[in-house]
């Protein structure tokens, strides 16, 4: 499958952030060449904000305190750990979509995945590879809600590795995070029974939810191929008039 190094989305006057001209957002692919200790620092940093935003401050559900010493973009072994694993998901077959910005975070950013073979559930819940595991759509909080985190994703599924476009789409929801998972189930997925570690946050721990575009009876599932439409469709009503790869 072709794998750009970026997708450049058009946008209409006065949409994402454009002035009264049409305007280009680029979203881009971090590729194993790109890794470099400053990228490790500003994917922590990104995380970081989108987190501290979403848990601490919007619903209560971590200790911001708890959530800064986890990602520790300033800390050296951090930074380094985060490297070394971004190096190793790519390897495995991972995908890191970003879109950049001024400052030491980026815009918005997401991470996707060939759909983990070993875990109990994939099986059972017809999940397993190739199908796309989304990892992380996280975007900062001043440019939340306006279509960023959608395009990001959209690029990363579009282009992001050689899934199955018939086969389902699956990912690690937190439970209390409801204005995301509204959005998680108005783009197709669903919640299920499935159990899923917390995330722990130093004393914050945050129940997961396993979230997937197959549906219990595997009749009605909503596949990777629904999945790019709806995204496409929620891209076009916002403002984007076209999309390209480079």
């Amino acid at each position: 499958m072709y794998q750009p190094e970026a997708v450049k989305y058009r946008v209409r006057p006065h949409t994402f952030e454009a002035d009264d001209k049409p305007a280009t957002i680029t979203v881009e692919r971090l590729s194993r060449a790109r890794i470099t200790e400053e990228v490790g620092q500003r994917v922590l940093q990104t995380m970081l904000l989108a987190y501290v935003h979403q848990f601490a401050t919007v619903h209560q559900l971590a200790d911001a305190g708890d959530i800064i010493r986890h990602f520790a973009p300033r800390n050296k072994d951090r930074v380094e750990v985060q490297v070394d694993r971004m190096n190793h998901d790519l390897k495995k077959g991972s995908q890191y979509w970003i879109i950049d910005g001024p400052g030491s975070s980026y815009v918005s950013m997401a991470k996707v995945s060939p759909s983990r073979p070993k875990e109990r559930w994939t099986k059972a819940l017809h999940v397993e590879a190739p199908n796309a595991f989304v990892n992380d759509v996280v975007t900062v909080p001043p440019k939340q809600g306006l279509g960023y985190g959608t395009m990001v994703l959209d690029a990363a599924l579009r282009y992001g590795g050689r899934f199955d476009s018939e086969g389902p789409v699956s990912l690690h929801a937190y439970r209390g995070n409801e204005g995301v998972n509204r959005w998680f189930t108005s783009i197709g997925f669903n919640e299920t029974d499935a159990l899923v570690q917390p995330m722990a946050f130093g004393n914050s721990p945050i129940e997961q939810v396993f979230m997937t575009t197959a549906s219990a009876d595997h009749a009605h599932n909503t596949t990777l191929a629904d999945m790019q439409r709806k995204l496409w469709g929620e891209l076009s009503h916002g403002g984007v008039m076209s999309e390209h790869a480079e």
